[in-house]
């Protein structure tokens, strides 16, 4: 294989190890996504409160009155000193202890009439929460379509991708994407034209990375990607196209969003209903495209 043909050969390596992880990071998107639907809301049960608190005012007042008319009682049964004086007291007691009864009445009446009207807030609140969540099954249902198409996606691209490592080109060890996208660019930007070697790009590879010149996992890279540009292009540049793409396709599904939830059909109606908004989506684009795209690699070469 000539130099040229190998740059092409790790050129369509890159860009199928980028795809199957573009479909990896949109699956784990659309599943967070449709997680958040058709989850029923908690909310807290009013209860009565039973506690009882003195109406202070109430007593005072109740007392007041009740000493005024005690001791009005205690002339009128002509009592005096000591025994006027008890009748006050007498009428302080029986006023303090009506003005208590009527507070704690009305006290609880008030707790009555909220109770009752927070409850009928709670049945409302859980009777609207109900329609929602059997509003957004249509919604999971319409995620749950693009997961399966997903996957059949996937498997494919998967497939080519292990038809191009089966070839047999490229040691084992290297057939991941940071690895086979640092090989592509080192022969890309001139400092090798072989894999083997000691000037190879194999040992480029292992030197930059002995040498931390570069980082040789995956998650590390998208932690570090602006720190990369420079060292490893080749995937920092494949990263921010899967990072373009995957936020077309995101916007597109929550502009579809609020057309799904409208569909009011059931069964094999509402599948083909699905299936039309899903022909319109930017996920099915890009569908079409990796198609054509797998197809003309089939071809070229032969796999």
């Amino acid at each position: 294989m000539t130099t040229d043909e190998l740059k092409a050969y790790l050129k369509t390596v890159v860009d199928m190890e980028r795809i199957v992880y573009l479909q990896k990071q949109i699956e784990q998107q659309i599943s967070n996504r449709k997680a958040k639907f058709g989850v029923p809301s908690s909310f807290e049960k009013p209860s009565l409160d039973t506690s009882r608190k003195p109406g202070c005012g109430m007593i005072v007042v109740g007392s007041f009155v009740g000493l005024l008319l005690g001791s009005a009682l205690g002339v009128f049964v002509g009592a005096e000193g000591a025994g006027g004086l008890l009748w006050g007291f007498f009428g302080l007691f029986v006023g303090g202890f009506i003005g208590q009864a009527i507070a704690e009445h009305s006290d609880q009446t008030k707790k009555q009439s909220s109770y009752e009207q927070e409850c009928e807030n709670y049945e409302n609140m859980v009777k609207a929460d109900k329609q929602r969540v059997k509003r957004e099954r249509v919604t999971i249902d319409f995620y749950n379509y693009q997961l399966l198409q997903l996957k059949k996606e996937t498997d494919k691209a998967v497939g080519v991708l292990m038809s191009l490592y089966g070839m047999g080109i490229l040691f084992p060890k290297y057939q991941n994407f940071v690895a086979v996208s640092s090989i592509y660019e080192y022969l890309q930007a001139g400092r090798c034209t072989t894999l083997e070697g000691h000037e190879g790009a194999y040992n480029i590879y292992e030197t930059e990375i002995r040498l931390d010149r570069i980082i040789n996992q995956l998650d590390e890279v998208i932690a570090h990607l602006e720190d990369i540009k420079s060292n490893q292009y080749i995937i920092y540049s494949a990263i921010q196209e899967n990072n373009q793409t995957l936020h077309k396709i995101l916007e597109s599904n929550y502009q579809l969003e609020e057309n799904v939830s409208k569909l009011e059909a059931q069964g094999s109606e509402l599948n083909s209903r699905i299936a039309d908004l899903q022909s319109t989506s930017a996920l099915n684009l890009y569908f079409n495209e990796l198609n054509h795209r797998e197809l003309a690699y089939r071809r070229q070469w032969g796999i």
